[in-house]
């Protein structure tokens, strides 16, 4: 077939509509320009601060420099490099950038081992990057270009980058570059222009790879205010002339507090400075664009190269070989050693090793058992699809391949792929009911990082399959079909993206045929529902007195995850005219417990809280009636809190609690970690109370009453 001529007419066709949509376009957007797909920038503004002249290139002098000091300075490393940046405008809001003449040198050498490879990978390919009068909005990589590379030519544009909406008026808004999406002021100060950021402000910052699971802490918390694990400060230092920035002098200064008292601790020093040399009547050479766009934050990507497998290899049997007899102290080290190199590994060099296992470890008997506690340590797509190979294949034991369920939880950085990968798993949940929680558990993980999931087919995919297990309105005609269903709404409470649900776990949880374990299911499962979606219909199941107080107490919680002004004043009306103590005491003491938490509405809650009719009808016995607990101590001087909240619910129906749960919670700089949620539910053992404290019991003088 000839391509190149149905090409040409394409493109002449594409040329045809892309004029005609232009000069519409054009016509009704003002100072605003569409671009065309060879371009970087997406739209054009006019330029009202910088000058920059099409056909010519503007040099800098770049320098770098990085120190990282013990002990008040005392002992110091450093990292230097300098390079002359070469910014060249292509067209009023795209530029492009080169880098020539880079060094990479320390303290002790201008050019240290290793400057000649970074040398050639900082100036393989000049960079092309939209440039909106000052502000960066997306660069367009080479894609070739490595992301270290890539992130080094963040840093440099970063100090290049100039926000303001004028350079005679201070300004302060949210601005974009390598440190993050952080509050950023701009203060002018004569010829000079001072910039400083608020990195406690910052999002999408800081990134770490682990098993354990947390999220920053929020503004509003029961800790008070963050410490995050860095104290970071950033200011800088622009001089502009006649339109063209003249000189960039940045400044962090990073303080790990762990390690650190007044002056002494672990600290890094990072100097930049961009000084302008000369304006050049020439242009340099660009490659023919790749329409990639990527943006100015740090690109924290893992990208380590593939091992060979018999790296792998060596490492297993190191392990075997010294574990052999018994367990020495340097197992544990040569069994991270051997997860760290089955990380590097293709699916097919974990597959082989898996089918070769007792011919490498010369049959070891701990071998075995050694690959498969690795495996899901792995955190790798590789690991996981052998994972669900041998779960497949039935060659793991219930146990173990329950154990990997609960480990799917605590795999750092998932992706999409491993998703796809599991969901066939939902299918067997019958043989493997604990799959529906780690999978969705892995789920949610991946949703922390990734905001737009709730729209990505994978996810989609999981809700659908999670779906098809309810069955109508969650009816269920043995115990093995209700603890599906009772997983499957958990998990789906762990996706949290259930909006096309909501009507159906609403059934299940109005259900009266129901049991109640897949009522109060059906309810938790709106625990991360975005609070979009109206809360009304839990409340009036709140406010409905002849409901169970389980379900009412449950649906109380659940609309309280979204509250607001005029839901606590209907709060207030309901807990004037409450009839089931049960449920106004947990209500009565949720409140008390949460008023400094939920601070934007602290007037409402005090405004229940002060009555003293209220204080008077809900001043309960702890042993009798329903109540949530919450503690809070945090330890300043270790930059550390711990978390505790629980419920005791009771019934009417009994004298015995009929649910409980106790939660902990550790905040440590910055970041708040849950470390565990127990709970449980009771019922019928009044039957074994009476039969020991009863009139005809083992110990009728006890007394129930006295139990």
């Amino acid at each position: 077939m000839a391509i190149e001529p149905i090409f040409s007419s394409f493109k002449m066709r594409f040329a045809s509509v892309a004029l005609v949509t232009t000069l519409i376009v054009g016509s009704m957007a003002g100072p605003w320009q569409p671009r065309s797909n060879i371009q970087c920038a997406t739209v054009c503004k006019e330029n009202t601060k910088f000058n920059y002249e099409i056909g010519k290139t503007y040099e800098y002098k770049y320098d770098a420099n990085t120190a990282n000091s013990l002990q008040d300075g005392r002992e110091t490393s450093e990292l230097r490099i300098q390079a002359t940046v070469q910014i060249q405008p292509v067209s009023k809001c795209d530029f492009a950038m080169r880098l020539l003449d880079v060094t990479l040198g320390n303290s002790e050498s201008s050019r240290i081992i290793g400057n000649d490879e970074f040398k050639v990978a900082l100036e393989r390919y000049p960079l092309r990057f939209a440039y909106q009068d000052g502000q960066i909005e997306d660069l367009c990589p080479n894609r070739n270009e490595p992301t270290w590379v890539l992130n080094i030519k963040r840093g440099i544009l970063s100090t290049f980058q100039n926000t303001m909406e004028n350079l005679e008026q201070d300004h302060s808004h949210e601005e974009t570059d390598i440190v993050g999406k952080c509050k950023t002021n701009y203060k002018v100060l004569g010829d000079n222009i001072h910039k400083t950021k608020d990195l406690t402000s910052c999002s999408d910052r800081s990134d770490i790879y682990t098993a354990i699971q947390s999220s920053p802490l929020q503004e509003q918390s029961a800790f008070g205010p963050s410490t995050p694990l860095i104290k970071s400060v950033h200011e800088c230092q622009h001089q502009v002339q006649n339109g063209k920035l003249q000189k960039s002098h940045c400044a962090e200064k990073h303080t790990f507090q762990p390690f650190s008292r007044q002056s002494s601790g672990a600290v890094t020093r990072n100097a930049q400075t961009l000084t302008y040399v000369e304006e050049k009547p020439t242009t340099f050479a660009l490659d023919e664009y790749i329409p990639t766009r990527k943006s100015m934050l740090f690109d924290h990507t893992n990208r380590e190269q593939k091992i060979d497998q018999s790296e792998a290899e060596e490492s297993f049997k190191e392990l075997c070989k010294t574990a052999q007899n018994d367990i020495r102290p340097e197992v544990p080290r040569l069994f991270s050693k051997f997860v760290q190199k089955l990380q590097q590994l293709s699916y097919d060099n974990l597959y082989n090793i898996y089918q070769n296992v007792d011919k490498i470890c010369d049959g070891s008997s701990k071998a075995r058992k050694f690959f498969l506690d690795a495996i899901p340590l792995t955190g790798s797509e590789a690991g996981i699809a052998l994972m669900k190979h041998m779960i497949v294949q039935d060659t793991v034991s219930t146990t173990e391949a329950e154990a990997w369920f609960l480990m799917l939880g605590f795999t750092p950085k998932p992706n999409s792929a491993m998703i796809t990968t599991l969901t066939p798993l939902l299918e067997t949940s019958t043989k493997h009911p604990k799959a529906i929680l780690g999978i969705s558990a892995l789920v949610h993980s991946y949703c922390k990082d990734n905001s737009e999931c709730g729209d990505e087919p994978e996810v989609k995919n999981i809700v659908k399959v999670l779906s098809s297990k309810l069955g109508s309105n969650c009816h269920t005609n043995n115990d093995q079909e209700k603890q599906v269903v009772i997983l499957t709404l958990k998990a789906l409470g762990n996706v949290g993206y259930i909006e096309d649900l909501v009507p159906t776990v609403r059934q299940c949880a109005n259900s009266v045929d129901n049991s109640m374990e897949v009522r109060l299911a059906a309810i938790d499962a709106f625990r991360r529902l975005p609070c979009i979606y109206s809360r009304d219909e839990m409340l009036q199941k709140f406010f409905d007195i002849k409901e169970d107080s389980e379900v009412r107490i449950g649906n109380y919680l659940a609309a309280m995850k979204c509250p607001t002004s005029e839901m606590l004043a209907k709060v207030r009306d309901s807990l004037d005219q409450e009839t089931v103590n049960q449920v106004g005491s947990f209500v009565w003491t949720h409140l008390n417990n949460h008023q400094q938490s939920l601070q934007p509405y602290e007037h409402s809650i005090l405004k229940i809280l002060s009555s003293k009719k209220l204080q008077k009808k809900f001043s309960t016995d702890v042993r009798k009636f329903s109540r949530y607990y919450e503690e809070s101590l945090y330890v300043d001087a270790l930059r550390t809190g711990i978390h505790l909240d629980g419920t005791v619910i009771f019934s009417p129906k009994s004298y015995l609690p009929r649910s409980s749960s106790l939660g902990l919670t550790l905040e440590l700089f910055g970041e708040t970690v849950d470390l565990f949620e127990v709970g449980g539910r009771v019922e019928g053992f009044e039957f074994l109370v009476e039969s020991f404290f009863g009139p005809r019991g083992y110990f009728p003088e006890i007394g129930r009453a006295h139990v």
